[in-house]
């Protein structure tokens, strides 16, 4: 039951978050010394590293809250838990694991990476307030952590909004001790969904992917703020930042349209349907767009990194179109009401995560864009001497 049970799971918690932390200090510590002759002492590199690697581990930990998200929506998972914030009344850290099976385990999973993601991100905005001379990374942490709550928020709401079903006997099986796991399937939800939960399904997929990209674009700037000197040179223009912006909305909207067509398909096939069309003739925009972000990154003068960047970019491109095709046929039509087998559901979950992967490396690519953005005169300057024109200004905090 849920007191047999709580303290195992607290020390469990406890100890993981004190082991993954240690390791991640002791790594840090370990890097920052051997890399520390390299670097301008006086920027403090040590810090910044710290920081650099909170804000990595922030961005990481999405990575399965997507996956599972994913799932749960290819599964129809998403009402198997009805209510929020606690799960069958009981507190969602607390809920017996022996009861996470069915529907309830993708769920009740989903839920516990989603808390990994905001407390990940909180401790992150609190290392930003022990690192001096981080002012604009303090303001973007804080933003950030404002999309996770919401992003939280929207996925709860969305729980709460469907309608409980009269056929279910909500009043017993609200108490978790007496919860038949395998009655409680992904098809056999103790509610049903409404206009509005699906419209707060979708509204919260795409905020999810939006906010992934938000920590890929922290994730970016810290690193670029550690690693750049007086010296690095300002390489980008304002056109390649346009071109950065426009591929990135391209992706928004094809994120828009694939969301629509997996939360909209299993309540109106019409609707489901012209929205996977329009997401398939949409994908030839966003295609273009990609190469020419690569391009874009493959300009002489470019960083390495940047152009590794692009040519990944291209990589998942191709196989993003691959996974969308392949996906159509086996999702198509939408008029089965039934959930998704295994493996369509993974294979959609694939291409769903494929998309996510892109808006993240559209949001790495921009935001170097900017940060390495020349100044106007240095820009003209290096065009008619030919050559890059490094920048003298040191990096802002």
């Amino acid at each position: 039951g849920v007191t047999a049970g709580a303290p195992l799971i607290i020390f469990g918690a406890v100890a993981i978050a004190l082991t993954a932390g240690s390791l991640g200090a002791v790594a840090g510590h370990a890097l920052a010394r051997r890399t520390r002759p390299a670097w301008n002492r006086a920027r403090l590199p040590t810090r910044q590293l710290g920081l650099a690697i909170s804000a990595c581990v922030a961005a990481v930990a999405a990575v399965p809250v997507l996956i599972s998200g994913g799932l749960v929506t290819s599964l129809n998972a998403g009402l198997a838990v009805p209510d929020w914030p606690g799960s069958f009344n009981a507190n969602m850290f607390l809920f017996p694991l022996s009861k996470m099976t069915g529907g309830i385990f993708y769920e009740h999973a989903h839920r516990l990476f989603g808390s990994l993601v905001g407390l990940a991100t909180l401790a992150l905005v609190v290392h930003t307030f022990l690192v001096p001379r981080a002012a604009r990374m303090r303001t973007a942490s804080c933003a950030v952590l404002a999309l996770v709550v919401a992003q939280g928020v929207l996925g709860g709401v969305r729980v709460t909004a469907a309608e409980p079903k009269e056929t279910n006997g909500w009043e017993v099986e609200s108490n978790p001790a007496s919860i038949d796991p395998t009655a409680v399937t992904n098809a056999h939800a103790l509610t049903s969904d409404t206009f509005a939960s699906l419209a707060y399904a979708l509204k919260h997929g795409v905020l999810g992917q939006l906010t992934f990209a938000a920590l890929c674009a922290l994730a970016t700037a810290s690193i670029i703020r550690l690693v750049r000197t007086p010296s690095t040179p300002r390489v980008t223009s304002g056109g390649q930042i346009v071109l950065a912006t426009v591929f990135f909305a391209t992706l928004l909207i094809q994120l828009v349209l694939g969301a629509s067509a997996r939360h909209l398909g299993d309540s109106n096939a019409q609707a489901g349907t012209h929205a996977a069309l329009t997401h398939v003739g949409f994908a030839i925009v966003v295609t273009f767009a990609a190469l020419i972000a690569a391009a874009n990154a493959a300009r002489p003068g470019m960083p390495q990194a940047l152009r590794r960047v692009g040519g990944v970019i291209v990589g998942v491109v191709v196989v993003q179109v691959v996974l969308g095709f392949v996906a159509l046929v086996a999702v198509m039509p939408y008029s089965d009401p039934t959930p998704a087998g295994e493996g369509e559901a993974l294979l959609a979950t694939m291409h769903q995560a494929a998309g996510a992967l892109l808006v993240g490396l559209a949001a790495v690519m921009l935001t170097s864009f900017v940060a390495l953005r020349a100044p106007a005169d240095a820009a003209a300057q290096s065009r008619s001497a030919g050559d890059s024109g490094p920048s003298a200004q040191p990096a802002a905090g």
